[in-house]
Formats: C-alpha cells, structure tokens, sequence
C-alpha cells in the first residue's frame, strides 16, 4: 500500500469514527449516518469477497447505493471502474471484457501500482480511451483543494455528476474526509438550482458551468436566490463571464471558482477564485472566466511543439500514461509518459492575462457536451459502422451535437447510435444528405434530404 493511499484511508478512518451519528448522506431525504454508510460499506465488501476479478466494477448512479459499492471498492484495494448508468449495456459489456481480457498479466505491464480508478474518456479513434489514476494522484489533488479547511463537517454539499465523471471524486472525498453531508438531487433535482439549493439547504455547490445557463433559461436562478451557498466550484467546460454573472448575482455571499484540468490530471490541476468584488473581477477580451494558476502538485507551461500556445503539464497529479499504449502517442513531450520530465499535453490552447492562465480553445475536434468530454471522431466512426451510411460528419451549434450522414440508414439511426455510444454523445439533430456535389472550388456542397 503506497503511502498516499495509506494516508487516505487513515483519514476516512478518523472521520467514520469521530462522526459516527453525523448525516453522511442525504437520498433525497433518507439520511445515512456516518455509521449506517460505513456499515452499508463493510456489508458490501463482505459480500464481494469472493470474486476473483481484479477489478472493482460500480454501476453508477445517484443513488447511495453506487457510493457504498465505490467506497467497498476503496477499501478493497481493486482498482475500480465506474460504469455509468448513461451508458448502453453494449458499452458496458465491452468494456468489462476487454479489462478482463487483459489478465492479471496487465498489472506487471500496463495498470501502475496502486490505481486507484480507470475512467474511459471519449476517443478520436471511435473508442474510449482508458485512464489509470493512481492514489498518489488524487492525495495530491485532494491535498490541494481540502488543505486549509475549504470543507467542513457543517457543510452540505451538493452532488451533481455521474460517479463515471471523474469530478464526482470531489464530491465523495470531500464529503468523507471532512465529515460533511452528501446531498443527492431527486432525479433531475439538480437542474432547477434554486429549488435544490433551498430545498435542501445546501452551503456548497459544484457542478459544470452549463447547468448556470440551462437554469436561468428555465427561469430558476433568480438574484439572491442561493443565498445558503459561501462556495460554488465549476470545472468540466468552459466557464464564461455571462454564466459566472448569472451565478454572483443568485448566490450573493458564495466564493466563485473555477477548476480546470483534463482526467489524465486527476479532477482538475489549475483554479482561480474570483474576487468578490465585481470591479476587480480580470474581464478580458475572451469570453472565459481564467484558469488561473496550477495546484501545488502540478506544474504548467505554455508552449509545444504542435503549438505556441498548447498547455502542457506535469508533476504528481499527471496520470503515467493509457491503458492502450497506442494512445500515448502524440500525447506526451519530454520523455517517456512514466518519466517524471514528460510533459502531458493537453490540447488546450492557453495564454496568461494578468498573471492567470486563460483558455482560448481546442486544437483539435474534442468538444464539451454538458461537460462531458466528447470526441466528435468518435461519434462519426459511430454513425458510418451503421448499415446504408457511407460518410458523416459531426459539429457543435449552440452547445448541441449535430451530424450529418451521407447514406441511406437500414434502421432508425437514433435508436441504433443509442445501443453504442453514452446519452450524453447522442446527436440532438441528424440531417440526411443525398452524395455531396463538388464546387468548381473543390469543397463538397451538402444537398439535404431530410432532417430529423
């Protein structure tokens, strides 16, 4: 046992005992103490005892249940992989045998001593790209945004990501290493702010910044309407000036923060706190709230070879590389990815504007969908293994997925794409396209047939 991860238990262990008859988390209303959860834990890890797989595998959910089965898998020792309920069982199924199919060879070769979680992240090359995260890692980002008593056991905190979305990690330890209370929406709870905030009397908030604007579209983000909240965390996509706006003005007395980092950088690696004056707030001529500066186990520079303006980072929360060593290429500078020299490179375009890193956009086709990462790779390679489809092509508009097809689709191409790809990657709008004409320019002109 590594000693970050020696030096986590020991402090789950000193809360589960010094908290014992303390909310531990709130399911819509039922309410498991410190003592209910840990016992729930320890039964479930009783009853898997016996398996002989060397992965710890969650069913993720916002249920207590999928937070009692991740912790048992803490305490096992396995690394754990969620699979997200969002997830068609085909995508689940594929990615439990191929884990399996590696053996316990892989654990010699391939998965690094003491991992802590494999999540899957979207891949240019139409399949998920696997990333190992060790205890080592999180110690360091968690010992970065818990150090200096950010959370306390007074705290209730809300819970809006999958447990398959690295930032629920946040949620968790933040709530079991400090003795704070979990508050998990009742489904879509999470989406009406104002009524989850007050409803449930929630003194911090996290989420990706597009719930701020999906709320205030639905009219639920009212001025001074979250007034309970003293801090309010946004990480996953790009935070802009309008949605951080829309938050000060509800959420009069909160800390405003902005987290930045990629999954192979453990949750996030950069923040930056906005000043609570709105008059020394750092607009800029970019649409985005700064990144700000890297946490302490991270360090940054900007500048690659692809790109001058490239973020690139290593240090103790940098992951040493993918599952599918395939996948490391082009994606490391200065050595090999276990090299404590080799830089990740990101993919981000950064530059610094009154001493904060501030993004400027993607290199390449990667996009946020919710939060989500999404390559639209991926979801072209999708939509052209479906029969009667020679080509497509996928774009964001207004922060929604669109594709278009070249072809005659066999089947009814929504409910195909849902039994592969997650729901966050399913197109909100197909358009059909007979072959495409060529200008005398050479560019192809898309003639539409049918839209749906």
């Amino acid at each position: 046992m590594s000693d970050e991860r020696n030096a986590i238990l020991t402090q789950l262990h000193r809360v589960r005992t010094n908290y014992g008859s303390r909310p531990c988390i709130d399911d819509s209303g039922a309410i498991l103490t410190y003592d209910q959860f840990w016992a729930a834990v320890d039964a479930k890890l009783a009853r898997s005892s016996g398996s002989c797989s060397p992965w710890w595998y969650v069913r993720t959910g916002l249920g207590a249940a999928s937070y009692i089965d991740y912790v048992a898998g803490v305490l096992s020792g396995h690394p754990i992989v969620p699979l997200s309920h969002q997830w068609p069982t085909k995508r689940q199924k594929a990615v439990v045998s191929e884990l399996e199919a590696l053996g316990d060879d892989a654990f010699d070769t391939l998965v690094p001593k003491d991992c802590a979680y494999v999540l899957h992240t979207s891949g240019s090359t139409g399949r998920p790209k696997r990333v190992p995260i060790t205890y080592a890692n999180l110690y360091s980002f968690l010992n970065g945004v818990l150090s200096h008593g950010e959370v306390t056991a007074e705290d209730r905190l809300s819970a809006t990501f999958d447990l398959a979305f690295d930032l629920a990690g946040y949620d968790l330890y933040a709530t079991l290493l400090t003795g704070a209370c979990l508050v998990l929406p009742k489904g879509n709870e999470f989406v009406l702010v104002s009524e989850y905030v007050a409803r449930r009397q929630l003194t911090q908030w996290f989420s990706v910044p597009t719930v701020v604007t999906r709320a205030a579209a639905l009219g639920r983000l009212r001025p001074e309407s979250l007034n309970s909240l003293h801090r309010s965390l946004f990480c996953g996509e790009e935070l802009t000036w309008t949605q951080v706006s829309l938050w000060a003005a509800a959420a009069c007395h909160s800390d405003i923060i902005n987290l930045y980092g990629p999954t192979e950088l453990t949750l996030a690696c950069t923040t930056y706190q906005l000043p609570r004056m709105l008059s020394d707030w750092p607009v800029n001529d970019v649409r985005s709230v700064p990144i700000g500066n890297p946490l302490p186990g991270a360090e940054v520079t900007i500048g690659s070879k692809r790109d001058s303006h490239e973020l690139r980072v290593r240090g103790e929360q940098r992951f040493a590389g993918y599952l599918d060593i395939s996948d490391n290429h082009g994606a490391f500078e200065g050595g090999a990815p276990n090299a404590k020299s080799s830089w990740y490179l990101t993919g981000d375009r950064v530059d610094r504007f009154k001493q904060n890193l501030t993004y400027l956009g993607r290199l390449d086709s990667q996009v946020k969908i919710g939060g989500m990462r999404v390559e639209l790779g991926e979801v072209e390679s999708a939509c052209r293994r479906l029969p009667g489809v020679f080509a497509a092509t996928a774009r964001v508009e207004n922060e929604r997925l669109c594709v278009e097809i070249v072809g005659h689709p066999d089947k009814d191409i929504r409910e195909t794409l849902a039994s592969i790809l997650p729901v966050y990657m399913l197109p909100h709008s197909i358009i059909e396209i007979d072959q495409p004409s060529v200008s005398a320019s050479g560019k192809t002109i898309p003639q539409v047939r049918i839209s749906k």
